[in-house]
């Protein structure tokens, strides 16, 4: 056992049920994350939602064996909850998925196994306090390494299934303007977006655009500002899913001012790098890549502070949507003022040291 004998007691049997969590989570996965998955490497919006997968299974198992162990003044053992876990989550997924037969796979056990520390954690904690409350924060190191297991056994689950690629199903919005994306190979893999890639795509306009005409500049900058933001959505908005469309609203057009900002930067440098090239036409290749590779550096540098600071925005409104349905359920319209004040609140909290200086 991993407690002490004297100190546990026989928890009583358990019959547990995750398909209720597991089937909302499965139906929401597109192909491309399947496919994601399956490659090993999940995106962003795919971890986020297999971090939520997580978080859902480890509190009601909690609060069920809590609730079973109504009484009970000592610790429960990791084994016997263990135990009662079963096969009851990768049977749930199998379910979902229609799949005939459960995924034979070390992953499985492995996944099972540190779900199991974790909730054991989570119930003897409740149990020690007088309350016997099952809301306990697990740890960033314990969600990544749960998240981590979890992926592992999704992907043999991947394997298993015949995949087609589907876009995300994201809410449809008015409000917000159709991506213009590049058609998808059939055969491509799907790839996760990252500043990078951006980055590339960024440099393409320099050189689709190159010209020292000041209305160029204008047209550049536009194509930058709206190359940003189709970038940043396709990992943004699959998080956003839950806000309602007022509140959507008000946080695209604070991170339009973000991305306008990006963009402007970015026009500078890629403008200032066509200058240099026409100033060294007379053969200092090596001073050239040197103010090439400078370039670079500047946009993928504005390019990630953009994205760091939209996504942190997206998770932190995101967070605020689901504390609001779990404590106060009751639907409720907000006021623009309130929501307002949110953004600004949140705006002021990711706000750079030096720029809170000036």
């Amino acid at each position: 056992m991993a407690m002490n004998s004297q100190q546990t007691e026989a928890m009583p049997e358990l019959r547990v049920t995750l398909f209720p969590i597991v089937e909302p989570f499965v139906q929401g996965v597109t192909g491309d994350q399947w496919l994601l998955l399956r490659s090993g490497k999940p995106d962003d919006a795919t971890l986020i939602v297999v971090a939520d997968l997580v978080v859902e299974v480890v509190t009601s198992l909690t609060k069920a064996i809590l609730a079973a162990c109504t009484g009970m003044k000592t610790s429960v053992s990791e084994e016997s909850i263990r135990s009662s876990l079963g096969d009851a989550l990768s049977q749930s997924i199998a379910q979902a998925l229609d799949l005939a037969s459960q995924v034979e796979d070390d992953s499985v056990e492995l996944c099972a196994a540190v779900i199991s520390k974790e909730v054991a954690e989570s119930v003897n904690s409740a149990l020690s306090t007088p309350m016997h409350t099952a809301e306990r924060v697990i740890r960033p190191r314990r969600l990544n390494i749960m998240v981590g297991h979890t992926c592992t056994m999704l992907k043999a689950f991947a394997g298993k299934m015949r995949i087609a690629r589907s876009q995300r199903r994201t809410r449809q919005r008015k409000l917000s303007p159709a991506p213009l994306e590049k058609p998808l190979v059939d055969n491509e893999e799907p790839r996760a977006e990252s500043p990078v890639s951006v980055v590339s795509l960024l440099i393409g306009v320099q050189e689709q655009s190159s010209s020292g005409d000041s209305v160029i500049d204008i047209r550049k900058q536009k194509s930058v500002e709206e190359l940003i933001d189709q970038e940043l959505r396709k990992i943004t908005d699959p998080v956003l899913d839950d806000l309602p469309d007022q509140v959507y609203a008000l946080l695209q057009e604070e991170c339009s001012l973000e991305i306008a900002n990006t963009a402007m930067g970015i026009t500078a440098l890629l403008t200032q790098q066509e200058e240099n090239q026409e100033r060294t036409h007379d053969g200092k290749s090596t001073s050239q890549h040197k103010q090439e590779t400078k370039c670079k550096r500047g946009v993928k540098l504005r390019v990630k502070n953009c994205l760091a600071k939209r996504f942190a925005k997206a998770w932190i409104h995101r967070m605020v949507v689901k504390l609001k349905k779990k404590f106060h359920p009751e639907p409720k319209a907000e006021t623009t003022k309130s929501m307002m004040s949110l953004m600004s609140g949140v705006s002021a909290l990711l706000m750079t040291e030096g720029r809170e200086r000036n």
